[in-house]
C-alpha cells in the first residue's frame, strides 16, 4: 500500500485513540498531543488534515519538521517519534514508548478516547505508581521522626531480627538498606520501626476476628494488633494458635500438641498478606475464625502484572522494599515460591487445599476447617424422606448497637457538619460535639422516650454548664477531657451576647415520631426519634428515575414498545411442604396474579423472606423490575412504603464481600451512603430484592454455593424484607436449595424463607401480554398456542413471547408449527437482529464486521464464556483476549459467505484487501472490538462497572449450544466455523452441563441438523442424541472419556433394564437388595472354592489376579447398575435423564426411546422423571 493510500484510509477512519489531526504546526498543543501518545501505545499525528478530516496541507515542510523535533526534544524524557511528508500532509508517529511517564513542559498529559487530556494530581499519582515508577512503600513518611520515633529499643528489637550486628552504625545502616533517603525515613522503614503502626498508616493494622457458626453475624472475639510489622504478624499467629483446634498427640516421651492446621502455612499465608497487601487502601488485613474455615482477606487485589493462573509460580512484590526486609527477618519465601508451599504444605498435613478467591479488590485465601456435617433433622426443621437434609443457613442478623451508639451514627450520617469525641459520657448519656460551620457546643443526648428526656434535660443542662465553667477557670481534673471540643473552639464561637456560650441540645428519642425544636432560658432544644431522624437520611432520586426509565422510555429489543406496554403479572405456585405461609390452602397451592401475594406479604409482620423462582424466560428480572417500579410510584404518595433496593447479584461473588460491601456495589452508583442504606434495611424502611443468585460468579461445588447465600442472609435483620430470586435448578438437589434458601417451617420466633414457583402464561395472559402488538399478530399467535402444545409452551415464557410477536409477520413464523422450538425462535430472532444491524452498513460506514462476521464474533465470545464456565458477565480485558483471538481463527469462508446483493465486504477480514494489517494493525483491532462491543448483541453491564454481558441470558445460552450443533451442520462452511470456534476455546458439551436450558437448545438444535443429514426418523434422532449429549461423542473430537462412558455404563444401563423389565420398576429396592446378596454370594463362593481345593503355588497368583480383576469390573456395573435402580446421582445418569427429557420434549416416540437403550431403562428414566417434578412441586 502507498503512502497516499495508508494516508486516505487513516483520514477516513477518523480521529481516535490512535489517531489525531491538526490543521497546522503552528498548534500551540502539538506537543500536548504528542505527549499524550508518548504516554499511551503510541499514534499518529497528520497536521495539514482539519479536524473533519479535509486535507488543507502545510507548506515549509523541512522548517516544521525541525520544529517537531525541538518539540519532542523538550519533552521529559525526550520522546521519539518518526516525521515524513505525504503530499501536502506532514505524519508524525509516535512508537510505544518505553521510559513512561512523560511530560511537557511540566504537564503530565494522557490520550483518552479521541482527545488528550491533562492528568490531574491524582491521576499523575496513579499513573506512577502502574507503571512502577514509585512503590509506595519507598516514599517518604511525612510523619515519622527519625530523632524521636526512632527510639533505641525499636532500633535494638529491629536489628536481632533482621540479623544485624549489634555495634553497626545507624545512620549508614538505614542508608544502606535504603529504609532513610535524603535524611527521612521510608513508609517501609515506619513500619518496622515503630510502636504503634496506624500514626502513620491507618490501615496497616490487622484485624482478627472468630465468629460462632459460619456468617458473621456473632462475633465472639475480635482483636486489633497495631505494634510494627513484626509484632503485628507474631501477634495474629499467637492469636489464630489460641483459637483453633489442638490435639494432643501421644508418644514414648510425652505428647506433642497438633494445630488443626499447618502452622507453616498459616505463616506464609499471613506473612503474604502483610508483604503483598496495598497500603494505599483504606481497608486493612483481615484474619476471620468461622466454624468451617479460617479466612485470610487481603486488600488490593493482585499487583498489576499478576494473573490468577501466575499464584505459586511467579511473584510480582507490590511493596518490594518491603518485601526484601521481610525476607531478611525470614517471614516469606523466595520469590514466587509462597503459594505453592501453602499448597503443598496442607497435602503434606493431610488437610485439604485452600482456596483463593481473586477479585479487583481482595485477596482471600481460605483454609476448611474438619467438619462433620449434620444430615440429621434438627428441632423439627428437618424433611421427612429427606436423610441428606441440611440444616438452613438462614440465621438470620442482629443489630447489636445499642441506641446511643446508634443515634450517634444516624445524627452523623444525616448531618456531615457535625463532629464528636469518640467517648461516650455516661453520667448524662451524651456525646459531645461541635458544629463545624459555627464552632456551637453541641450536646447529643440519647433517651428512650420523650418523658424520659424531659426529666433528664435539668440535670444534664447543669452538668454541662459546671462543665463549662471548669474549662473557663482551666481546671485540669476530671472534667477536663469531657469538653475537649469546646476548649479547641475558636474564642469567637464560645462567646455570645454578654459573654454566654452557644449550645445546642439534641435529644434523640428512640421511640415517638417527632422532630421539634424547644426554647428554654436561651437555649435551643431539639427533640427528634429514631423514624425521623430515618426520614430523608438517604437520597434515591438517581435511582428512582433510573427505575422509571427502564420501565416507561426504555424499548425491548427490535421493538418501540417498552415494559410498561406489555407486562402482565404472572401466576405462581407456592411450595406446601416449604413453609405453610399464605394461599397453601389452595388448590395446588396456586393462586392468580403474583403482585397481590407480594403485597400483603409486605404489609406483614414476621420473619418471613420470599425466593422468588422460575424457569429461564418466565420473567423473574421482569417480575422484580415492575415490582420496584409500582413501590416507587406508590412511595411518591405514601412515604411509608417499603423502598425497594434492586440489587443484582450477576458476576458478584458475594462469600468475598461484607454484607457492607454487597450493599455498596449497587449505592455507589448512585451515589448512596452504604451505612445509611443499612440502616434504612435494619429499621425496615427497605425492601432488599436480591436479583439472579443464578447468575452469581464462582459456583463450582455445593460449599461454594452455599457459602455464598450463608453472606446473603445476613442482610436479614428482624424488620427486613428480602426477596431473593433465580433458576431453581441453580441447586444440585432439593436438599441443597431448602439449605442454601432458609426454606423450613414457620417459626415465631426465627427467620424463614418461603419458595413462590413462577407459573408459564395461560392463552389469557398471553393475549393480555399482546395488547400493544398488532391485532392480527396477536390473534395468530393465540389461536396456535390453542392448537399446538409445543407452540404454546414456547410463547407461554414472557421474553420468548415477546421475540415470537416481533417474528411473527418479519419472518412468516406461523409456517414453523409443525417443527417449531425455543431454538428455533431464538436463531430466527438472533439472525435478523445480525441482518438488521448489517441494514445500516450504507449509512454507517464505521462497521468493521460484515453479518456473518458478527454472528461469528457473538458465537465465539459466547463459547469463550462457557469454556471459562462465566456467568452472563464479562470484562472488558476478559473481552478483548477473546476477540483478539477470533480475529486469529476466523475462517475465509466466513467473510465471504455474505453475498453481494447484501452490499456488504467479504474479502476476508485478514487479508491485506481488506485492511492494512501490515501498517495499521492496532487501530484495525480496535476498530473490530468497536464493533463487536456496540454493533452485536452485547451491553454495558450496568452493576459493574467496565463489564459487559448479552442483553438476555438465554441469548448466551443459545450461542454456546449452536456452536457445539454447528458441528454436526450438513454444509461444511458452517461445520468448519463451529470446529474453528470449538477449537480455539477447547469447547465441549461438559462446559454445558451446568446449564440445563444450554443443553436444552444444544438437544433442538441437534434434532433439525439430523433431519437435515437425513436422519428423520424418531430412532435415529433418538440415537443421535445420545451419542452426543450423554457419550460426550462429537464429529472430529472423538476423546477417551466418551469411549470410556461406552463401555463402561452400557454394560450397567443393560442389566438395570433387564432386571426392571423383569421384575417392574416399583420394585426397586428389592432389586437392589437382591444384587447386593448376590455379589456377596459370589464374594463368599470364590473364596470357598479357593480353600476348598487348597489352590496354592504358581497357579494362586494368575488366578487370583483374574478373580480380582473380573471382580473389580463386575462390582463397577453392578455399582452403577445400583446407582441407576435407586440413588440415580452420578453424573451420567443425570446425562440420560437430560437425554430422556430432550427426546421427550421433541416429541420423539416411546418406542424409538426404547429402540435406543432399551424399554427398561426407558421405564427407569419416566419413574426417575416422575420422581423428579413431584419434589419439585412438593
Amino acid at each position: 500500500m502507498t503512502p497516499t493510500e495508508e494516508l486516505t484510509n487513516l483520514i477516513t477512519l477518523g480521529e481516535g485513540p490512535t489517531t489525531e489531526f491538526k490543521q497546522s504546526g503552528a498548534d500551540k498543543s502539538l506537543g500536548e498531543e504528542i505527549c499524550a501518545f508518548a504516554n499511551a501505545a503510541g499514534g499518529t499525528v497528520l497536521v495539514g488534515v482539519t479536524d473533519t478530516g479535509e486535507i488543507v496541507g502545510v507548506s515549509n515542510h523541512n522548517k516544521l519538521k525541525s520544529q517537531i523535533q525541538s518539540v519532542v526534544r523538550s519533552a521529559e524524557p525526550s520522546i521519539v517519534v518518526k516525521v515524513e511528508s505525504i503530499n501536502d500532509v506532514l505524519r508524525v508517529t509516535i512508537p510505544e514508548q518505553y521510559e513512561k511517564p512523560y511530560s511537557f513542559r511540566g504537564k503530565f498529559f494522557v490520550r483518552s478516547g479521541a482527545s488528550s487530556q491533562r492528568m490531574s494530581r491524582d491521576e499523575i499519582r496513579e499513573f506512577f505508581f502502574r507503571e512502577r515508577q514509585i512503590h509506595f512503600d519507598k516514599t517518604y513518611c511525612p510523619d515519622y521522626n527519625l530523632r524521636d520515633d526512632l527510639t533505641e529499643e525499636i532500633w535494638s528489637r529491629f536489628t536481632e531480627r533482621a540479623n544485624i550486628p549489634k555495634n553497626v552504625n545507624k545512620a549508614i545502616t538505614l542508608h544502606n538498606l535504603h529504609l532513610v533517603k535524603e535524611g527521612r525515613m521510608t513508609y517501609a522503614g515506619a513500619w518496622l520501626l515503630c510502636n504503634d503502626i496506624t500514626f502513620y498508616t491507618l490501615s496497616a493494622r490487622v484485624t482478627c476476628v472468630m465468629f460462632r457458626g459460619t456468617t458473621n453475624a456473632h462475633i465472639l472475639d475480635r482483636r486489633d494488633f497495631t505494634g510494627d510489622l513484626y509484632s503485628i504478624y507474631e501477634d495474629c499467629m499467637a492469636y489464630m494458635q489460641s483459637k483453633l483446634n489442638t490435639a494432643l498427640i501421644p508418644h514414648a516421651r510425652g505428647r506433642d500438641e497438633r494445630l488443626e492446621l499447618p502452622e507453616d502455612a498459616l505463616r506464609e499465608a499471613l506473612a503474604n498478606a502483610i508483604a503483598h497487601r496495598d497500603y494505599r487502601s483504606t481497608a486493612n488485613v483481615h484474619v476471620r475464625i468461622y466454624h468451617d474455615r479460617l479466612e485470610i482477606v487481603t486488600p488490593g487485589g493482585l499487583p498489576a502484572g499478576m494473573r490468577e493462573e501466575d499464584l505459586g509460580y511467579k511473584s510480582v512484590p507490590r511493596n518490594p522494599l518491603l518485601f526484601d526486609l521481610l525476607l531478611r527477618m525470614h517471614l516469606v519465601e523466595k520469590i514466587g515460591s509462597g503459594i505453592q508451599r501453602i499448597r503443598d504444605l496442607c497435602r503434606e498435613y493431610g488437610v485439604g487445599e485452600p482456596e483463593f478467591d481473586i477479585s479487583e479488590e481482595w485477596v482471600t485465601v481460605i483454609f476448611p476447617r474438619n467438619l462433620v456435617e449434620v444430615t440429621q433433622p434438627i428441632n423439627g426443621l428437618g424433611y421427612k424422606d429427606q436423610p441428606n437434609a441440611r440444616l438452613p443457613l438462614l440465621e438470620g442478623a442482629q443489630d447489636t448497637l445499642a441506641w446511643f451508639e446508634k443515634a450517634l451514627q444516624l445524627w452523623r450520617l444525616r448531618h456531615r457538619n457535625y463532629i464528636f469525641d469518640d467517648a461516650f459520657d455516661g453520667v448524662c448519656r451524651c456525646w459531645f460535639g461541635q458544629e463545624k460551620n459555627t464552632g456551637t457546643l453541641t450536646v447529643l443526648a440519647c433517651y428512650q422516650t420523650e418523658a424520659e428526656a424531659r426529666e433528664a434535660m435539668p440535670r444534664v443542662t447543669d452538668y454541662v454548664q459546671k462543665l463549662i465553667q471548669a474549662t473557663r477557670e482551666q481546671s485540669h481534673g476530671q472534667l477536663h477531657e469531657q469538653l475537649s471540643w469546646f476548649r479547641d473552639c475558636p474564642p469567637e464561637s464560645r462567646e455570645a451576647d454578654g459573654g454566654g456560650q452557644r449550645i445546642e441540645f439534641i435529644l434523640a428519642l428512640q421511640q415517638g415520631d417527632v422532630d421539634r425544636v424547644e426554647t428554654v432560658d436561651g437555649i435551643n432544644y431539639r427533640y427528634i426519634s429514631e423514624s425521623r431522624l430515618l426520614d430523608g437520611l438517604v437520597d434515591f432520586s438517581d435511582y428512582f428515575q433510573d427505575i422509571r426509565y427502564r420501565v416507561e422510555r426504555e424499548t425491548l429489543p427490535d421493538s418501540e414498545l417498552t415494559l410498561k406496554d406489555t407486562y402482565t403479572p404472572s401466576r405462581y405456585r407456592l411450595d406446601e411442604k416449604d413453609a405453610e405461609g399464605d394461599d397453601d390452602d389452595k388448590s395446588g397451592g396456586a393462586a392468580e396474579d403474583l403482585e397481590p401475594f407480594l403485597h400483603h406479604w409486605l404489609a406483614e409482620n414476621g420473619l418471613r423472606q420470599l425466593a422468588l423462582l422460575g424457569e429461564y424466560g418466565q420473567g423473574k428480572s421482569t417480575a422484580s423490575l415492575l415490582l420496584s417500579y409500582q413501590l416507587i410510584q406508590q412511595y411518591r404518595e405514601d412515604q411509608t412504603i417499603r423502598i425497594p433496593v434492586l440489587l443484582e447479584l450477576r458476576g458478584k461473588s458475594p462469600r468475598s464481600l461484607t454484607p457492607e460491601d454487597l450493599l455498596a456495589t449497587w449505592a455507589h452508583r448512585y451515589g448512596i451512603d452504604t451505612q445509611a442504606l443499612l440502616q434504612l434495611i435494619i429499621a425496615g424502611r427497605v425492601l432488599l430484592i436480591l436479583e439472579g443468585f443464578d447468575k452469581i460468579d464462582l459456583t463450582g461445588d455445593t460449599e461454594t454455593r452455599l457459602s455464598h447465600f450463608r453472606r446473603l442472609w445476613q442482610l436479614s435483620y428482624p424488620k427486613a424484607k428480602i426477596l431473593i430470586t433465580g433458576r431453581p435448578n441453580f441447586f444440585l438437589d432439593d436438599a441443597e436449595r431448602k439449605s442454601a434458601l432458609g426454606i423450613q417451617r414457620p417459626s415465631g420466633d426465627r427467620p424463614y424463607c418461603q419458595a413462590i414457583h413462577l407459573l408459564p402464561f395461560d392463552t389469557a395472559r398471553i393475549e393480555r401480554s399482546l395488547r400493544a402488538a398488532d391485532a392480527g399478530v396477536r390473534a395468530g399467535i393465540v389461536a396456535l398456542a390453542e392448537g399446538d402444545e409445543r407452540f404454546r409452551e414456547i410463547v407461554s415464557r414472557p421474553s420468548l413471547l415477546h421475540i415470537v410477536s416481533t417474528l411473527w409477520r418479519r419472518e412468516n413464523l406461523g409456517k414453523y408449527h409443525d417443527r417449531i422450538s425455543s431454538a428455533l425462535v431464538m436463531d430466527l430472532f438472533l439472525q435478523h437482529s445480525y441482518r438488521r444491524q448489517g441494514a445500516k452498513q450504507g449509512e454507517r460506514a464505521f462497521m468493521a464486521l460484515n453479518t456473518a462476521e458478527r454472528a461469528y464474533f457473538m458465537a465465539g465470545i459466547a463459547a469463550y464464556m462457557g469454556a471459562r464456565r462465566l456467568p452472563n458477565q464479562i470484562s472488558k480485558q476478559q473481552l478483548d483476549e477473546a476477540i483478539r483471538a477470533l480475529i486469529r481463527a476466523i475462517p475465509d469462508g466466513v467473510s465471504q459467505s455474505v453475498t453481494t446483493i447484501q452490499n456488504e465486504a467479504n474479502a476476508p477480514l485478514r487479508s491485506q484487501a481488506r485492511f492494512d494489517w501490515k501498517n495499521r494493525e492496532p487501530e484495525i483491532i480496535e476498530h473490530i472490538k468497536t464493533d463487536a462491543r456496540a454493533c452485536g448483541l452485547l451491553v454495558s453491564d450496568l452493576s459493574k462497572d467496565g463489564h459487559f454481558k448479552f442483553a438476555h441470558k438465554s441469548f448466551l445460552e443459545f450461542l454456546e449450544a449452536r456452536v457445539l450443533s454447528q458441528l454436526f451442520a450438513a454444509e461444511e462452511p458452517e461445520r468448519i466455523s463451529g470446529a474453528s470456534l470449538a477449537n480455539t476455546w477447547k469447547l465441549e458439551i461438559d462446559d454445558l452441563k451446568d446449564s440445563p436450558e444450554a443443553m436444552t437448545f444444544l438437544a433442538e438444535l441437534l434434532a433439525q441438523k439430523f433431519r437435515e443429514r437425513g436422519q428423520r426418523e424418531d430412532h435415529e434422532i433418538a440415537r443421535g442424541l445420545l451419542a452426543a449429549l450423554v457419550w460426550g461423542n462429537l464429529p472430529g473430537k472423538r476423546s477417551w472419556k466418551s469411549v470410556f462412558w461406552r463401555l463402561s455404563v452400557r454394560p450397567a444401563l443393560w442389566l438395570a433394564g433387564r432386571l426392571v423389565g423383569i421384575f417392574g420398576v416399583r420394585r426397586r429396592k428389592y432389586i437392589v437388595f437382591g444384587l447386593f446378596v448376590a455379589v456377596v454370594g459370589a464374594v463368599a463362593g470364590a473364596f470357598a472354592l479357593v480353600t476348598k481345593y487348597d489352590l496354592a503355588g504358581m497357579m494362586a497368583f494368575p488366578i487370583t489376579l483374574s478373580a480380582v480383576g473380573i471382580g473389580l469390573l463386575l462390582g463397577y456395573w453392578v455399582g452403577l447398575c445400583t446407582d441407576f435402580l435407586k440413588r440415580q446421582k452420578t453424573p451420567i445418569w443425570r446425562r440420560l435423564h437430560l437425554w430422556y427429557q430432550s427426546c421427550k420434549n421433541l416429541h420423539l416416540s416411546l418406542p424409538a426411546m426404547a429402540r435406543t437403550v432399551g424399554a427398561g431403562v426407558v421405564e427407569l428414566l419416566e419413574d426417575g422423571g416422575s420422581e423428579e417434578k413431584d419434589r419439585r412441586e412438593a
